[in-house]
Parts: C-alpha cells; sequence; structure tokens
C-alpha cells in the first residue's frame, strides 16, 4: 500500500517513518531533500520544487492515503502557502481518486486563536473550512488530527530537541510562553502507530476532527525545571527566560477517539526522554574526547614527526658521547637514525630524516672548520650525499614494498570477492537445480502435480469427482472457500452440491444467480467472473462448468485474500475449472451409459446407491457437505413407479432414490441437516409419503 505524505514533511524526522510498518510503502515530498535520502527500505524521498513535481509524483504512485502535515507543527506564525498548498493537494486527491486524506495541524482552540494574529488566525480557519468541503463535495475521507508538539529526543527536528541541544550548550532557553502555560507533548513513534491503525483500519465517516494527546501535560516551568537539571548534570548553568507570547504554543487538549476506535493510547514520557537523552550526549562527549586523543595520538604524521625528534636526538647525543672514543670514530649514529627512519616510514620521512642528519652534521663540524671550507671543499659534501642517497634509497625500497603488498592485499580481496560471488551463485543455481527437481516432480504447479490432479478427478461417478475436485482446489489453489454449484437448465437456482469445510454454514444452499447479473453475464459468455469491483455478497471469482455448450454448474471461491486478487490466481482456477469440467462430464456420460435404475423408475439399484452413498458420507467426515437419509415406506412393491414420480416431483434434482442394502427405498437428501428437514418432511407428508429418518 503506497502512502503520501506531503505539506511540512520536515516537522518530523526520519525516524518518524522508519516507525511506520513495513508493508506500508511511505512517499515523502520534501522541498530540501539530499540524495543519500531518496530511497531507504520502504521510504522514497522526493524532492518536490514545484507543482509539476508533485503531479508527477501522483500520476507515478497509486496512493490509498495522502498525510497532510501543517507548518503549524513547527510553531510558524508565517503560514502564508499553507492554503495554497493544501488545496492543490486535495485537487490532486480528487483527480486521482484518493479515497482518505489525513490532516495533521496544532491543536489551539478557536476561542484561542483569536487572540493571536488574524491573518494566520483566517489562513487556519480557511484550511480547516477546505477540508470539510472536500468531505462534503468530492466524497473523500477526511481525517483532521489536532496534534501538541511532536517529538523526538535524538534529532533536532523537533522543539524539545533543539530545546536540549541549546541547553548543553550553554545558551539561554527561551520557550515560547508563559512559566504558567500549559503544553503537552506527542512522540513520533506512537503518532506512527496510530497512523498505521488508521492506514489497517480506515476511519469510514466522511469528516473527523479530532484532539491527539500525547498524554504529557506540562507547565513551561516544570518543563524549565527539567532542563536546568539536565544542564546542571553536564555541569552548565542555564538560564531560561519566557516570551510571553503563546498564541503558536500547543496546548493540552484530551480526546478519548483514537483510545476507543482504534486501543490506541501514546506509550512515551517526555520526562523520561529527555533523561535518557541527556546522559546519552554526556556519554557520547565523553566517547569524543577519548576519540580525538586516540585519534591525535593515532595520526601518522604525528608519529612520524616525534619518531624524526626522538632518534634525531639520540644519535646526535651518541655522536657527541663518542667523538672522543677511538672504537667508534668509524661509526656515524646518523645513518643508524636515517636507516631507521626510511625503512619504518617511506621515502618522504627518509628524505627528511637525510636533510635533519645533514643539518646535524653542520652543526657539529662548524666549531673545527669555517662555513666557506665546510661548504665549498668537495670532500665535505660526501656525508650529505650518503645521507641523501641512504634515506631515499631505502624509503623508497619500503614504499615499493608496501604498494606491492597493498596491490597484492587488494589484487587477494577481488579475488576473494570474485569467489564468494561464483559460491554464492553457485549455491543458488544448486539450490534453484532442486527446487526445479522438486516442483517437476511434486510442486503444486508441475506437470507431475497436474497429471495427480488428473488422475485423482478420474472417476466414473459425479459425486466423487465432486468430492475430489474440493481437495484438489485447496491443494492447487491455496484457498479454503471453495464451493461447486449445479444449476439446471431450465432453473435460475443453483443448488450448492459441495464446498470447503470454511465455507460450511456460511455458503448458500441456493443461489438465485438472477440475483447476480454480472456473475451470470460472465458465466454465460464462458468467462471466468473477477470481483475487482468488490461487490457486496458477490464471490471473488466465479467460472462456468458447461456440458455441450450448456451451463450445469460453477465453480466459486467466496473469498480470497489480496496476495490471490491477480492474473495468475485467475488462470489457475480456470485450469482448476476446465479440468474438474472435463472429469465431470467424462463422469457423467459414463454414468449415463452405465446406470442401473429399475426399470421406469428414477430409483438405483443397491450396488450404485450403496457406492453413492460411501462418496456421500466421505464429504461429510470431510465437512464438505451433509445430507439426510430417508427410509421411505413401500407397502406394495408394485407401485414403485407410482412412488417414484411422486417423490421426484417433491425433491430437488440432486437428491436421489435408490434401494438400500436391507432392501428398503432410500431417499438421500444432498445438502440437507436435521435442522433442514422440516421443509421437506411437510411436503412428504402432505403427499401422503411415510418416512422414518436413518440415524447413521
Amino acid at each position: 500500500m503506497d502512502i503520501l505524505f506531503a505539506g511540512n514533511t520536515a516537522a518530523v524526522s526520519e525516524g518518524f517513518y522508519n516507525a511506520i510498518e513495513k508493508e506500508y510503502r511511505c512517499i515523502v515530498l520534501n522541498e530540501s531533500c539530499t540524495k543519500d535520502k531518496l530511497k531507504k527500505k520502504n521510504i522514497l524521498f522526493f524532492k518536490s520544487e514545484n507543482d509539476e513535481d508533485t503531479e508527477h509524483i501522483f500520476r507515478s504512485f497509486n496512493f490509498e492515503t495522502v498525510v497532510f502535515f501543517s507548518r503549524v507543527l513547527d510553531g510558524e506564525k508565517k503560514i502564508f502557502d499553507e492554503l495554497e498548498k493544501l488545496e492543490y493537494i486535495l485537487y490532486l486527491c480528487r483527480k486521482r481518486n484518493i479515497s482518505s486524506f489525513i490532516y495533521i495541524t496544532g491543536n489551539r482552540p478557536q476561542e484561542d486563536r483569536k487572540k493571536g494574529e488574524m491573518s494566520r488566525e483566517v489562513l487556519l480557519a480557511a484550511c480547516e473550512q477546505l477540508c470539510r468541503k472536500a468531505a462534503q463535495v468530492q466524497g473523500l475521507r477526511v481525517q483532521l488530527l489536532r496534534v501538541p508538539y511532536l517529538y523526538h529526543t535524538v534529532i533536532k527536528t523537533s522543539h524539545a530537541g533543539r530545546w536540549l541541544d541549546t541547553v548543553l550548550s550553554g545558551k539561554q532557553l527561551v520557550l515560547p510562553g508563559y512559566e504558567s502555560t500549559q503544553t503537552d507533548f506527542l512522540r513520533e513513534d506512537d503518532l506512527a502507530l496510530l497512523l498505521c491503525r488508521m492506514f489497517d483500519d480506515p476511519w469510514e465517516e466522511p469528516y473527523l476532527d479530532s484532539n491527539i494527546s500525547g498524554r504529557n501535560k506540562i507547565s513551561f516551568e516544570e518543563l524549565a525545571k527539567l532542563y536546568t537539571e539536565l544542564g546542571r548534570e553536564h555541569g552548565l548553568q542555564v538560564e531560561v527566560k519566557y516570551s510571553g507570547k503563546d498564541e503558536c504554543t500547543p496546548l493540552y487538549q484530551t480526546d478519548e477517539w483514537a483510545r476507543r476506535e482504534y486501543g490506541w493510547a501514546p506509550m512515551a514520557d517526555i520526562r523520561r526522554d529527555l533523561e535518557e537523552a541527556s546522559h546519552s550526549q554526556l556519554e557520547r562527549n565523553n566517547k569524543n574526547k577519548n576519540r580525538r586523543a586516540h585519534s591525535i595520538l593515532s595520526r601518522r604524521i604525528f608519529r612520524i614527526v616525534v619518531e624524526q625528534i626522538v632518534l634525531f636526538a639520540v644519535a646526535e647525543a651518541l655522536n657527541y658521547l663518542t667523538r672522543d672514543n677511538g672504537m667508534f670514530n668509524f661509526i656515524d649514529f646518523r645513518f643508524v637514525y636515517i636507516t631507521i627512519i626510511a625503512c619504518i616510514n617511506g621515502l618522504g620521512a627518509g628524505a627528511m630524516s637525510a636533510l635533519m642528519a645533514g643539518v646535524g652534521y653542520i652543526f657539529s663540524n662548524a666549531a673545527q672548520m669555517s662555513w666557506q671550507v665546510l661548504f665549498f671543499n668537495v670532500q665535505n659534501w660526501l656525508p650529505f650525499a650518503c645521507y641523501l642517497l641512504i634515506g631515499c634509497v631505502l624509503g623508497y625500497n619500503r614504499d615499493k614494498a608496501r604498494d606491492d603488498i597493498k596491490s597484492k592485499a587488494d589484487e587477494l580481496k577481488l579475488l576473494e570477492e570474485k569467489y564468494d560471488f561464483l559460491q554464492g551463485l553457485y549455491t543458488e543455481v544448486a539450490k534453484g537445480k532442486e527446487r526445479f527437481n522438486n516442483q517437476i516432480i511434486g510442486y503444486k504447479d508441475s506437470f507431475g502435480k497436474m497429471y495427480s490432479v488428473v488422475k485423482r478427478l478420474n472417476s466414473t461417478l459425479p459425486e466423487m469427482v465432486f468430492y475430489e475436485a474440493v481437495d484438489v482446489c485447496e491443494e492447487i489453489l491455496g484457498n479454503s472457500h471453495v464451493a461447486i454449484y449445479s444449476i439446471k437448465a431450465d432453473s435460475t437456482f443453483a443448488r450448492l452440491y459441495v464446498c470447503s469445510r470454511r465455507c460450511t454454514g456460511s455458503a448458500e444452499k441456493s443461489l438465485k444467480i438472477t440475483d447476480y447479473p454480472e456473475l451470470l453475464e460472465c458465466l454465460k459468455n464462458n468467462e471466468t467472473f473477477f470481483n475487482r469491483k468488490a461487490l457486496k455478497n458477490y464471490p471473488a471469482y466465479a467460472t462456468p462448468i458447461r456440458r455441450e455448450g450448456v451451463l450445469v454448474g460453477m465453480l466459486l471461491i467466496m473469498e480470497a485474500d489480496y496476495t490471490q486478487m491477480n492474473m495468475e490466481f485467475s488462470n489457475k482456477l480456470r485450469i482448476m475449472s476446465d479440468l474438474i469440467q472435463d472429469s465431470l462430464v467424462r463422469a457423467m456420460e459414463f454414468y449415463e451409459m452405465g446406470e442401473k435404475m429399475i426399470e421406469d423408475t428414477r430409483i438405483l439399484e443397491a450396488d450404485k446407491f450403496e457406492e453413492l452413498l460411501d462418496v456421500k458420507k466421505r464429504m461429510r467426515r470431510k465437512q464438505y457437505s451433509d445430507y439426510v437419509l430417508l427410509e421411505i415406506e413401500v407397502k406394495d412393491d408394485r407401485k414403485l413407479n407410482e412412488i417414484s414420480r411422486r417423490i421426484s416431483g417433491l425433491v430437488r434434482e440432486n437428491d436421489v432414490l435408490g434401494i438400500g442394502k436391507d432392501g428398503k427405498l432410500c431417499l438421500l437428501l444432498s445438502q440437507t441437516s436435521s435442522a433442514d428437514m422440516k421443509a421437506v418432511a411437510g411436503r412428504l407428508l402432505n403427499s401422503g409419503i411415510e418416512f422414518e429418518q436413518v440415524r447413521e
């Protein structure tokens, strides 16, 4: 089900849409939609900059309900474009035949509005009047929900969240009202839960005006104390001021409509939520401090600088301490310093260490020779060249080795991803192979299963075909509301022959098919009836059963869920109907060819009647059908012809006369219970036919 959220959608956070159940697809119109919010699970965000964008979205989706957020939810005083946007959305709802519209606005009562700005009060009244007119004229079901402050303490899209952020930032808090102003707060996920219940069970009245309370009645004085205490926990002194203007502030309003109609009650507590949000913010601040310290220490540049300074100082100290020791005259610790830095940190750090070693060399020899000799004597260039050569060569080799390792690691990762993909593909193919094998052998759509269906319906007894037909339809179609009716050529009534257990008692035993003109028209045209218009008292599906072009029955699906209201199910039903039709016609022909009736009567001989009675018993055990068995008292066997003729005129076409196993004449009343016996018994007794009901 597609739900459109329009208007001031910035009044709620993304968490509000996440709280909507996954079975609904939320399409959100937003004037400032970023790319990373364009699509998320069942939530689609669209940027609507003009009317053309909005109309394009209405054409692209089939919306069941439109939810419009008012600008007053943000406490805005200037709402000049509210009426224009609302009027355009209502126009598109009428154009696209949308049935339900929910307008979420503030809960200031009419008498309080008159104290506020005249333009704002006139615009709000006009918006509500526009909604009422839409309900009266357009036939649109309009629900006007008046809500208090909507809040979400974690994200700064609500007043409560912004006020908490102001307090924790050490700034002055300004509350829009007086100390005594009583207000209310409703958490977004509580409102989302109510909307989900309204989506599930839409309000049927044309217009609704209701106050939705968050059950968080609190004065601004109490709210200021709460924020002050939260600030103290963070070591902050909070200064609170009151604006002295509360014409835009929601008040505490109660209404039992939501609880009475939808069993809804808000669960959130603003005090507890603010405390939890404050504690969470305190924990985040501590973690951020630790993270910053760790980040500084873990930065590569900082580490390299520290290593350079420490190792350079150590090398210079060692050179200074060993300057008079003959054993160390041939060792320059600057080479060790350069080697360590270059091998650990690469070319850049190695070159830098070579330069620092050169500086150290200059300062260590400055006291022994003049700078002219130091710089212009070619022999003194050799240490600088060696320092730079060692630093660059070792650093380059280190970087090259690191790049090779990284390249191999990337190649290995790519190969792992490739083989993971191939492994997943192979696993999916193997599962698909097994699934298709199982489907071919025995799945409900397979040729093997269709062969099984044909085999089960292959009976020479029509009653057995009816019995198996219900089982087969339930199994193949996955529907437990199957009913099969028989129709006599010159009758306007259809008689229930057999039905699913769930339909027993609810399915009409006699249907006047002329009361269902659209269904009858489809059956006459040999088409499947599909109740797309949700016609009252009509079945979900109906398919004809014909014999030599004459309508002799129909297969009905009394109820179907929304997943079965599609062309695939309709095609399966038509296939099943044709299979049942072929089997039934073949059984009737065989039955008529080998029909064993007592001569000049409609009375079945004992063996055929017992076979028929056995099938009826099996139907009763599965609650597919019911019957009553009567023993007819016959004083003269020579008058069986007359008795058969008289009884046949008193009962239905699908009721059967036959000889029981004890040799007595029996009447089997199909789809008849003991409670339905009165009408039949009256007709038989009035005709002078005596009988006794057989107790089985």
